[in-house]
């Protein structure tokens, strides 16, 4: 393990992988949360995914979610439930992707890459602690200030309301969902 954290209750541990080829990436990302699980969680530890692919911990009751991006695998452990999270880097790609996660009014005020990367990592790992299907992420609200702890609402999911927080991991910038 290369690091952890606390973030509002939520405990995070990370750990690198990479360099690798495209044809190893799938294997070397499962192996390093393989090895985060046994860490934290001790090798009897059997981690397993619903229907939707939400990960979890097979006879524990800790919500657990897991992240790739930026030469990182990380684990998020929430004792009290559902739990999302998403760690990248800043890259050119967001800009030309943001269609498919803002909507047009969300697009004239994100302008920054800054902004976008805060605004796409927010709502992955709201995305994640949903964990159900027909969920878009043009459908999860977030603001756009820089507060360190921010509200989100979903779309169409009624009173569903989390709250999304980041820190930055070396160059790359991880952030944690919870639902309130």
């Amino acid at each position: 393990m290369d690091f952890s954290m606390e973030i509002g209750g939520v405990s995070v541990y990370g750990v690198g992988v990479g360099p690798y080829s495209r044809t190893d990436r799938e294997a070397v990302e499962s192996a390093a949360v393989a090895s985060l699980v046994a860490e934290v969680f001790g090798h009897e530890a059997v981690l397993d995914h619903e229907l939707t692919g939400r990960p979890f911990l097979c006879g524990r009751t800790e919500g657990i979610s897991v992240s790739h991006g930026a030469g990182l695998a990380v684990l998020a452990v929430n004792p009290h439930g559902a739990v999302g999270v998403d760690v990248e880097c800043p890259r050119p790609g967001l800009e030309t992707v943001s269609a498919r996660f803002l909507d047009a009014a969300e697009r004239n005020a994100c302008m920054s890459e800054e902004c976008l990367l805060r605004s796409w990592t927010a709502k992955e790992a709201v995305f994640k602690a949903l964990g159900c299907r027909g969920v878009f992420l043009r459908d999860i609200r977030y603001p756009y200030g820089r507060a360190d702890r921010a509200m989100v609402e979903v779309k169409n999911r009624g009173e569903v309301r989390f709250a999304v927080s980041h820190r930055p991991v070396g160059s790359a910038l991880l952030a944690v969902a919870v639902v309130l």
